[in-house]
């Protein structure tokens, strides 16, 4: 299998410390230059998939502090970090 990104980075964003209150994901995937139309093919072809969870975005911004060839997953849990936890296990 070929390796598609050089780097993935992820953050989180809450308010408070309650395990029940919303928070927002941000996952950044470097992609190599050569496997940006790889990676967008089998994203297409795993949309079925993602319906499941609360991505809240999905895109390849190409201005401000992002780097070219860059995926972006926004993913937004109302219900805080248990849910992250469930959907992520699932």
């Amino acid at each position: 299998s070929r390796i598609l990104t050089t780097r993935c980075l992820a953050a989180m964003s809450t308010t408070t410390s309650n395990p029940s209150s919303p928070i927002v994901e941000l996952r950044q995937y470097q992609l190599h230059p050569a496997a940006t139309a790889t990676y967008t093919k089998n994203t297409i072809q795993s949309s079925d998939l993602r319906k499941t969870l609360p991505l809240a975005f999905f895109g390849f911004p190409e201005t401000g502090s992002f780097a070219l060839n860059t995926a972006v997953h926004l993913y937004h849990y109302p219900q805080g970090t248990r849910q992250r936890k469930d959907e992520r296990a699932a």
